[in-house]
């Protein structure tokens, strides 16, 4: 994975964005409740909006393998 990232030793275990301790569960929940990429990087400055959406997108393709296993 290029944006996402898991170990046992972070976040119990949940993804994060790679090389942060950013579950990116917390980033959903905020895009849910209407909040942009944009202002999810005024929030996180250094974690750039490719990033984000990037991570974003491996979360989806991670649920939809899930969903069709």
């Amino acid at each position: 994975m290029k944006y996402l990232d898991s170990s046992p030793n972070i976040a119990s275990g949940d993804f994060v964005l790679k090389g942060t301790r950013i579950r990116i569960t917390q980033f959903i929940d905020f895009m849910k409740n209407g909040v942009s990429i944009a202002q999810l990087h005024e929030w996180y400055p250094w974690v750039s909006k490719k990033q984000i959406s990037g991570a974003v997108d491996e979360a989806n393709e991670i649920i939809n393998n899930a969903a069709h296993a």
